[in-house]
């Protein structure tokens, strides 16, 4: 016996209508990890490279200041390493 699925159950219980909550634009070398897991010396190797967009926000005459990486570019930096890879 086959049974056919409703097409539009599937597509209602694919909706919500919970608000939609943005992630955060920039981040912090060490909170990359919890994002998509990659640890604090190879995020600086990837900045290094290149290979992620990242940004160090000092005052002015100060040594030390607050590093930001972007996550747009973390994100590109990752679909560019599955490209190729077989499904």
């Amino acid at each position: 016996m086959q049974t056919h699925k409703n097409p539009k159950a599937s597509a209602d219980a694919l909706t919500t209508t919970a608000p939609i909550i943005p992630g955060p634009e920039w981040l912090r070398p060490a909170d990359v990890k919890p994002f998509c897991g990659f640890g604090r010396s190879h995020v600086y190797n990837l900045i290094e490279t290149g290979a992620i967009k990242s940004v160090c926000l000092r005052q002015k005459g100060k040594s030390k200041g607050v590093r930001l990486i972007s996550v747009d570019s973390l994100r590109s930096y990752i679909a560019s390493q599955c490209e190729g890879v077989a499904k």
